[in-house]
């Protein structure tokens, strides 16, 4: 024989369940809302703040840079007034202009400190001791030792230590220049 099979009865929502579930679907609905204005309004914020900090931040770099540049150029003017550079300049005095340019430049805190000519060229500049040892960067131009470099012959002396013997040597290609017609056979200056 079979059981008795008893009626299926669903289970009644009452009024307070019913209040209950509409109070919680309710708050879900107001703290993701809330969650999600917060959330837009917060980014929103960060991003204005951070585009502003960095306008600001750009002003600042460029006021910095711009009175480093003014500290350079007020070091240099006063370079190019001191009386002992400009007589070193005038007779032509290499090694004394080279050592005038470092030891200016390390007063004024610069990373490098060279002479140009009218012409664009470098004619003094840089210290070997910003590089490492054993490098072939030279103490000063007396020791590149040039052909006739009072006379503006920069091809390399014999005895150089930058001349490589047949084959290419260090530096300007001089006879580069001469075929090119911008110095003479010489090697001096432009024509």
């Amino acid at each position: 024989m079979s059981a008795p099979s008893l009626p299926f009865r669903s289970p009644r929502i009452t009024l307070q369940t019913r209040i209950l579930a509409l109070f919680l679907a309710l708050m879900v609905a107001v703290q993701v809302g809330g969650f999600l204005l917060v959330n837009s309004v917060g980014t929103n914020a960060a991003r204005a703040t951070i585009g502003d900090e960095l306008i600001a931040g750009e002003q600042v770099f460029v006021r910095a840079l711009h009175q480093e540049r003014l500290r350079l150029v007020q070091g240099a003017r006063l370079l190019a007034a001191d009386y002992a550079f400009r007589e070193a300049i005038a007779t032509g005095d290499r090694g004394t202009i080279a050592s005038v340019l470092v030891n200016h430049g390390k007063r004024i805190d610069s990373d490098l400190t060279m002479l140009i000519g009218l012409d664009g060229n470098v004619i003094a500049g840089g210290e070997s001791a910003r590089y490492p040892r054993g490098n072939h960067f030279p103490g000063s131009l007396l020791e590149v030792r040039f052909a006739d470099q009072p006379g503006g012959n920069y091809r390399l002396a014999d005895g150089s230590r930058y001349r490589k013997g047949p084959g290419k040597d260090a530096g300007v290609d001089v006879d580069a220049l001469v075929a090119a017609g911008a110095v003479d056979a010489g090697g001096r200056g432009p024509r």
